[in-house]
């Protein structure tokens, strides 16, 4: 049975907590190019990683797989496979803990405009679904640790 990590990443089409809107057309357009890469070489994803201010994948923070990005409730939503990595067995260690607090976020680049004091995201390139702790922010990004 393996485990997986399902999780709201940001609600589309408003500003987020760093004034970013990620429109539904933008991101729509970001799945399509993230589906090649899931479905090609794979996307990783990185789990309680040490540096977020990076646009690189630190291979010692491996502990999934994403499997798929999608759009519910006007939410981008991912699905990641917590594979067996030191960061994935020490994930998978907390939840059999009941620990369960975390959430999962976009790592990305991409092209903005400004419009008013909001950031619109024009342009983006998915690189990772990373898991964090959860930042007590927005209940609804609480991920779902499921076995199937």
């Amino acid at each position: 049975m393996k485990t997986y990590v399902t999780g709201v990443l940001t609600q589309l089409n408003i500003p987020n907590v760093n004034n970013r809107v990620y429109t539904t057309e933008a991101t729509e357009q970001a799945i399509e190019k993230a589906k090649l890469k899931i479905e090609g070489r794979g996307m990783f994803s990185e789990f309680l990683p040490d540096e977020r201010n990076s646009v690189n994948v630190n291979l010692d923070n491996i502990g999934g797989v994403v499997k798929s990005l999608f759009i519910q409730d006007d939410n981008l939503c991912a699905k990641v496979e917590v594979i067996p990595t030191r960061s994935g067995d020490h994930a998978s260690q907390l939840f059999e803990q009941g620990l369960s607090q975390f959430m999962l976020s976009l790592k990305a680049y991409g092209s903005v405009s400004m419009i008013g004091s909001d950031i619109y995201v024009n342009e983006l390139d998915i690189i990772s679904i990373d898991l964090l702790p959860f930042d007590n922010i927005n209940q609804d990004t609480i991920v779902k640790i499921t076995k199937e």
